[in-house]
């Protein structure tokens, strides 16, 4: 059970790396594909190809270092305290929230986004 409650927020955070629903990174990706299937679907395409190999890659390099050679100098050693692991359930907690409620820091970007986007429409 000890070694669950240590490894879990670490697949969660990897979850989050690749935009999987309900968390911080999947709102902005959905809008970033949304803003270029206007522009151009091959893009889109591609994107969606290099994600799923972005998946694969990560959910390795998750199993690899948790589940590979398991030795009794691992048993006894603990390479994360307490108050790490506080701070680690602390970020899962906000990658949530913002995951759930999406708004609440999208709103503070409006401003500046239209700006660029107003400042840069010469170039489009």
């Amino acid at each position: 059970m000890h070694i669950l409650i240590s490894v879990l927020p670490f697949f969660i955070l990897i979850l989050s790396n690749f935009s999987f629903p309900l968390t911080f990174s999947f709102w902005p990706e959905i809008v970033i594909l949304t803003g270029l299937a206007i522009v151009s679907y091959f893009d889109v395409v591609v994107i969606l190809i290099s994600s799923i190999f972005g998946v694969a890659s990560n959910l390795i390099f998750f199993s690899r270092v948790f589940f590979s050679h398991y030795t009794e100098f691992l048993a006894q050693y603990c390479d994360i305290n307490m108050n790490e692991m506080y701070f680690l359930w602390a970020i899962l907690f906000f990658n949530f929230y913002y995951g759930i409620f999406p708004m609440s820091y999208m709103k503070f970007l409006d401003e500046p986004v239209n700006f660029l986007l107003t400042a840069l429409a010469f170039v489009y």
